[in-house]
């Protein structure tokens, strides 16, 4: 009988049988399945894949109200943030410089990419230091060999 396959099936998918005495009061009966109400979970879930697309672009995304939070929480959602930035940003400035060295752009002509970001700041920070320090070096290499600058 269609009861026993229902029986059998193991879908959890809801079903309502008939048989040809329709206006009997017998005649519909559904069948209690006692599938689990997941769609909590689902939007849960579904949040939780658009918050990671979210931060794998560069988005902030905290969904849970900032005041909530714990201030590690909110700085490491930053950091993943700002370092898949940095990791998008870093090929398209090389792009831009290629592009403007083939066709000489130069100044307020030239194209570049603008991030607003803390990391792409101390990025540049560490790069001037390095730079500064890599020249002192230099420098002291010059003159320790009796050369002057």
């Amino acid at each position: 009988t269609l009861k026993k396959m229902y029986e059998e099936f193991d879908g959890n998918t809801p079903a309502i049988f008939a048989d040809k005495n329709i206006i009997s009061e017998d005649a519909l009966k559904a069948l209690k399945t006692d599938a689990p109400f997941i769609a909590n979970d689902i939007m849960e879930y579904k949040r939780e894949i658009w918050n990671e697309f979210l931060t794998s672009i560069g988005v902030s995304n905290l969904s849970e109200k900032r005041e909530r939070l714990i201030s590690n929480e909110v700085d490491s959602n930053n950091e993943l943030i700002n370092l898949n930035l940095q990791s998008q940003l870093i090929p398209r400035k090389e792009a831009c410089r290629q592009f403007n060295e083939k066709y000489g752009l130069m100044g307020e002509k030239a194209i570049d990419v603008k991030v607003r970001s803390d990391l792409y700041n101390l990025v540049k920070e560490f790069e001037s230091v390095t730079k500064e320090y890599q020249e002192d070096k230099r420098n002291e290499e010059i003159i320790e060999r009796g050369v002057d600058v």
